[in-house]
């Protein structure tokens, strides 16, 4: 076992802390594929030059974004100031609309190294009047709405008048979390079922470094390959459903999760019996956002192309990002006669606004999330289904449900924590050769270990679908003479069946469908998800 990196407690680095990381925020930092991206689609002039100043101005207000972390102890992490000159800006010439996604591909197989560099890089693809800024950042430092003030920030700072508003520290979320109201009993109950799991796994503490994290990370990227599958509405499109939500009164992130879960019940209808499913529109229609290439809802397994099975590899799964709940893969829910069964369905929410004393707009990850069970009633319409399970996301919400795992996995012993969430599922998966293969390949055997067993016990409560949308972001349409075309969202990597991230600006709507494949397998899996997405449309009412 390897002893963690220390520091003096009166020392120098002593005064660059910023704060102590929380379990929330540390359970990414040793997941090999917890980092999370957002791209901005610009139109005018924009230099590597403005974009590096817009960079330094914001990481004075934002901290975290140039921080290193510290360990004062194996149990104890913290975030340091860092260097913002440090921050990556790597310019690349732009060739296409999809490369900003290569690059998410490329930055996901470097891995960071949190003991000497910030937790952030930038990347910006330029070409004539149009540029797409991709920010890049760990999960431990950032979720969704985190990047899309960040943007905001950048882009104020290098083209808008952005002025000087002194830094913001964000607060620890243990602090801001709001204590259930449970009974004694209960609450006796759980501290004292959490404390015999500490002490149990202090008995046999494992403690794992940067070394080893590099070790992992190199063996998960050896096996998994990442892609995406785009969904977009822009302009008449996405006000026609923008119009439709309102309609019915419920939200866009509603009707596309359920057209979603419609499409994918669909396809494993199809899976079973090996020809179409239930349609929602003719086959062979041409659609919105394929670039009237025609698609046919009809071509099943039948047309030769071998669909990976994914319902036995939930123990090969990773940690999806904004969801405190580790993801796999269990997705072929129906029984023998084709009968749909409910999905478990993670909603990622922000916390920022939605805690009895809000804290405002600060970088750092600050998310929750509920979890509900739904299915899609082939007897009934599409926007009663979305009705009913728009209605049940709201019933969770109000019940304030959100709060409940951010502050449960603050009960773990920190080193527990890492062991459990990262290296129970990928020690196994480093080769001899590896420096560490002896110690990681002796922690993979420990079957008997605490992190073992909590990783097993976690495995059986996986999501089907994590759908996190943010709705339309707060930046504007314009700085100085830039325009914001679009946004693109792009949570972490996992082998969730179905991952969507959504997006919203002025006049447009985008989700990314994420696609985390065993190498091999990651071509049928962007046809099956093309077809998933290609059927979703016609949910929702497009050809």
């Amino acid at each position: 076992m390897t002893t963690a990196k220390s520091f003096q407690t009166g020392g120098k680095n002593h005064t660059q802390i910023i704060r102590r990381m929380a379990n929330n925020e540390r359970k990414f930092l040793h997941v090999p594929s917890a980092n999370i991206a957002v791209c901005a689609r610009l139109r005018g002039s924009v230099t590597a030059g403005d974009i590096r100043k817009g960079i330094d101005a914001a990481a004075r207000i934002h901290p975290l974004l140039a921080a290193k972390v510290v360990m004062g102890s194996p149990e104890e992490a913290f975030f340091s100031r860092g260097d913002p000159s440090a921050i990556p800006l790597r310019v690349c010439p732009r060739e296409s609309d999809t490369q900003w996604f290569d690059e998410v591909v490329h930055e996901h197989t470097v891995p960071f190294d949190p003991s000497v560099a910030p937790l952030s890089r930038f990347v910006l693809l330029t070409s004539g009047d149009v540029s797409d800024l991709v920010i890049f950042c760990q999960h431990a430092i950032s979720d969704g709405t985190a990047l899309v003030l960040l943007l905001h920030d950048v882009l104020t700072h290098a083209y808008g008048n952005g002025g000087d508003l002194g830094e913001i520290v964000p607060p620890l979320i243990t602090d801001c979390i709001p204590k259930a109201k449970e009974s004694f009993v209960n609450r006796f109950t759980r501290g004292y079922s959490m404390g015999i799991i500490n002490k149990r796994w202090r008995k046999d503490p494992w403690f794992f470094d940067h070394e080893d994290l590099i070790s992992i990370h190199h063996a998960f990227w050896e096996k998994y390959a990442y892609r995406i599958v785009l969904f977009e509405l822009a302009g008449d499109d996405a006000e026609t459903l923008l119009a439709a939500c309102r309609k019915q009164d419920v939200t866009i992130g509603s009707a596309v999760t359920m057209a979603f879960l419609a499409a994918w019940q669909d396809i494993l209808v199809e899976r079973m019996y090996g020809g179409p499913g239930i349609p929602a529109g003719d086959a062979g229609s041409v659609e919105a956002g394929t670039g009237g290439r025609e698609t046919r809802d009809g071509d099943g397994p039948g047309t030769g192309v071998k669909l990976p099975d994914y319902s036995g590899k939930a123990g090969e799964g990773v940690r999806e990002g904004d969801d405190s709940t580790p993801a796999g893969t269990h997705a072929d829910r129906e029984d023998e006669t084709g009968t749909s069964r409910k999905y478990t369905v993670v909603l990622p929410y922000d916390l920022r606004k939605r805690l009895d004393n809000p804290v405002g707009d600060v970088f750092c990850l600050f998310v929750g999330s509920i979890q509900v069970q739904a299915g899609y009633d082939r007897k009934r319409s599409f926007w009663e289904n979305t009705r009913d399970f728009h209605d049940q996301t709201r019933q969770k919400i109000d019940s304030r449900e959100f709060f409940g795992p951010a502050a449960e996995i603050e009960r773990f012993d920190p080193t527990l924590m890492d062991a459990f969430m990262s290296y129970t599922l990928y020690a196994k998966e480093v080769k001899k050769d590896d420096p560490r293969y002896e110690k990681l390949s002796a922690f993979a055997a420990a079957r008997d270990n605490i992190a073992h067993i909590l990783a097993g016990r976690t495995l059986t409560l996986l999501p089907d679908i994590i759908s996190t949308n943010m709705g339309r972001a707060a930046v504007p349409g314009s700085f100085g003479g830039l325009h914001l075309e679009k946004l693109y969202f792009a949570p972490s990597a996992s082998t969730t069946p179905l991952v969507l991230g959504g997006i919203g600006t002025g006049s447009s709507v985008t989700f990314t469908i994420n696609i985390l494949a065993e190498k091999g397998f990651e071509e049928e899996r962007i046809r099956m998800m093309e077809r998933v997405r290609d059927r979703a449309m016609k949910y929702l009412g497009f050809r």
